[in-house]
């Protein structure tokens, strides 16, 4: 497995970045993971 996170300022630029990440049809997602904090928001990818 491997791990794959994200930060932005903002969610839709974090969108931005999962979707261009995930449109990699190879990938075998396990789970996606979000976090909010202070001025930022995260997300972390578990695939194969």
């Amino acid at each position: 497995m491997k791990v794959k996170t994200f930060t932005a300022f903002g969610q839709g630029g974090l969108d931005k970045q999962v979707n261009r990440f995930l449109a990699d049809s190879k990938l075998e997602v396990i789970s996606v993971n979000f976090s909010v904090g202070f001025g930022y928001v995260g997300a972390m990818v578990v695939y194969k």
